[in-house]
């Protein structure tokens, strides 16, 4: 994974639910990490052939991924976290993130009369924010709503967020793909509409999000039970394709 991911607390919590699960079967984690991916790839290559690593967990899933298809071509055993980017037969676990999007968004919109929710996204287009989009998209249809997506630079522009604020200025809530974005994002708001207070929805229950002084709604993937459950499909027969993780609203 990439070095900045342990800062993510839900990174934190899937490597203590793949630790605790593997320690219940005497085996000891070791972590890949780089800033690039090469490193990463490098670091892979050096547990296979020097430590005879046989199984690994990948805590993202990318297209075109050097490390993944170093696994696949040395056949080697792993499960990804997420659902794989195009049709490839790798196994994973993952929650039903559309269906997330979709009650997150239900959710919301029964709270005092919401009627133009701003789903919130990051510029990588991950597979989970693409299913969670499309979960809101669902909801906003089955309700005759339009749907309203920002997606947000990798550095948040005051600027950009303002203009794009003043041309909806009917925004009356937000869902964010993950904890993180929605800190992003409310730091600019909070500047910008210091005095508006708006239901907000993120996906991740995180700690952080007590920082947000607005009404904070979590919808908790269980990221514990997602390294936990890897785990277990790691060391199942592969004819297990997935397995689902169920998330609490």
């Amino acid at each position: 994974m990439e070095s900045s991911s342990p800062e993510n607390p839900f990174y934190i919590d899937m490597l203590r639910g793949i630790n605790q699960s593997l320690v219940a079967r005497h085996y000891v984690l070791s972590i890949a990490i780089g800033s690039r991916v090469e490193e990463v790839l490098a670091n892979v290559t050096a547990m296979v052939q020097q430590a005879k690593v046989k199984r690994f967990v990948l805590l993202y899933t990318d297209e075109n991924d050097p490390v993944v298809d170093y696994l696949r071509r040395e056949n080697l055993d792993f499960v990804v976290i997420g659902q794989p980017v195009g049709d490839l037969p790798d196994r994973y676990v993952d929650n039903d993130n559309v269906q997330a999007g979709r009650d997150a968004t239900m959710a919301i919109l029964q709270n005092g009369g919401v009627r133009n929710p701003l789903f919130v996204e990051s510029e990588y287009e991950w597979q989970y924010e693409r299913n969670r989009r499309m979960g809101y998209e669902k909801a906003m249809a089955e309700v005759q709503l339009e749907p309203l997506v920002f997606r947000l630079p990798k550095r948040v522009s005051e600027t950009a967020v303002d203009v794009f604020l003043n041309q909806h200025q009917d925004v009356d809530a937000v869902i964010a793909t993950d904890d993180v974005g929605l800190l992003r994002f409310n730091r600019v708001w909070s500047k910008i509409r210091h005095t508006k207070k708006i239901p907000m929805m993120s996906f991740n229950k995180s700690e952080l999000l007590a920082l947000i002084d607005q009404d904070v709604r979590m919808v908790d993937m269980r990221p514990e039970m997602l390294g936990s459950r890897a785990v277990e499909l790691l060391f199942t027969d592969r004819n297990v394709q997935k397995l689902i993780v169920q998330y609490e609203l």
